[in-house]
């Protein structure tokens, strides 16, 4: 959790998809709440090697909620994702405001 401005959190995930296998997008889910008075945006985020990329920036309340962003191409390459950047993948949030 983090209430700092421009904070980013990321995470390393566990490669769990066989070579070869189809990747039709990433999705990211993450579950948040804002505990402050004020506006909290975020915004969802992967990294894959030294490209990371933010989804959209969305609104979050006091009570959990889950946001999600489908990243449909892999960042860096701007292609299909492959197994190897899937498994290999950060993701995570930034603090917006």
């Amino acid at each position: 959790s983090s209430a700092t401005i421009g904070a980013v959190d990321l995470f390393s995930t566990v490669a769990g998809l066989p070579p070869g296998a189809t990747v039709y997008g990433v999705r990211v889910v993450g579950a948040y709440r804002k505990d402050d008075a004020g506006t909290r945006q975020i915004a969802n985020l992967v990294k894959t090697g030294t490209v990371q990329s933010a989804g959209a920036t969305q609104n979050v309340g006091t009570s959990y909620q889950y946001l999600s962003d489908v990243f449909a191409a892999n960042p860096a390459t701007g292609a299909s994702w492959v197994t190897s950047d899937v498994n290999a993948l950060e993701i995570g949030y930034e603090v917006i405001s």
